[in-house]
């Protein structure tokens, strides 16, 4: 068993390129290194002991679902890639072909990960099964969790965070179509985000904030991202930026561009039969693009200042928080 014990905080690890392995690390690749399956990399994590563990994979596609246990040290995944401060160069891809129509929603994810305190870096995560049934590219179910120049592609459902803590996503791409990010209990923030749409049906849903009482503490905030087609046939106003899942839902755009596939209500009623949308808030502020334009839903809010990141991911952010990403 390889593990790197690293003592010291979490420290930004971005740069130009990320071609070798830090010291210590545990090595994944299609040949030469320590293992060449993530799971395999996984399970060879010390899970009992307070120590920094790291694992670098190499370019290639690794077919396989990924489960990341909970973890009593800091766990750190690296992605090769000729460019960390961004999505656009990541060579390493995990991918998955499953839905719920096979199992539970949860257990369809490529990604699962329960891990506190982990960070993944500039890696691309697709579940490939298509419309229908939902199929998770990532399931996020520990607490400050943070991911950076990551792919996130899917359609029906793309990521879940549900988890009473908090989950960060920076300089990362989301694509999918209905539904995109979802969950409750999880304040969920969005920087520097590409949220890209893709349309299977008359109306597509970027969030379903699950939020279902005064006490749940879900808040999603996407800020300073852009919302965009994944394809250039999708009709224009045919995306909603949020449905309540939860009566209670919470949602927030601030600072974000958006396309004109943005309809102009912006927000939706949960169905027909059930519209959740008593006691919601949805939000934006400062938002620009011709998607931002229009009037908004009955039940949506426009708000008169930005919400603080420490607000949403309390004043220790920074504690965990690789606020590089954030400042690029």
């Amino acid at each position: 068993m390889k593990i790197c014990l690293v003592l010291s905080l979490f420290t930004t690890v971005w740069a130009a390129a990320r071609n070798v392995p830090p010291e210590g690390a545990i090595i994944v690749a299609k040949s030469g290194g320590d293992y060449d399956t993530i799971g395999q990399a996984i399970m060879a994590l010390d899970a009992g002991r307070r120590i920094n563990q790291t694992i670098f994979i190499k370019a290639g596609v690794y077919d396989e679902q990924v489960e990341i246990p909970t973890l009593r040290g800091r766990l750190t995944i690296l992605g090769e890639t000729s460019d960390a401060s961004s999505y656009s160069e990541n060579v390493v891809t995990v991918t998955h072909n499953i839905s719920a129509g096979y199992g539970d929603g949860d257990e369809t994810a490529t990604i699962r990960n329960a891990a506190s305190a982990s960070r993944i870096y500039n890696i691309n995560v697709a579940n490939t099964h298509g419309p229908g049934y939902q199929g998770l590219a990532l399931s996020a179910t520990g607490t400050q969790q943070g991911y950076y120049g990551c792919q996130f592609q899917g359609h029906n459902r793309t990521i879940r965070a549900q988890v009473g803590g908090t989950v960060l996503f920076a300089r990362s791409l989301v694509s999918g179509t209905t539904d995109i990010i979802f969950g409750d209990y999880a304040r969920v923030w969005l920087d520097h985000v590409d949220i890209k749409a893709r349309q299977v049906s008359q109306k597509e849903y970027i969030t379903a904030n699950c939020r279902g009482s005064s006490d749940d503490p879900s808040y999603f905030v996407i800020s300073n991202s852009t919302v965009e087609v994944s394809q250039n046939w999708m009709r224009a106003r045919s995306a909603f930026l949020g449905r309540p899942e939860g009566s209670y839902a919470r949602v927030v755009f601030q600072n974000t561009y958006m396309s004109d596939i943005v309809n102009a209500a912006a927000w939706s009623p949960w169905s027909s039969n059930s519209s959740n949308t008593e006691h919601v808030m949805f939000g934006e502020y400062g938002n620009t693009g011709p998607g931002s334009q229009g009037t908004r839903a009955s039940f949506a809010t426009a708000l008169e200042s930005p919400i603080p990141i420490a607000d949403l991911l309390d004043d220790d952010y920074e504690s965990w928080v690789d606020v590089g990403y954030l400042q690029i």
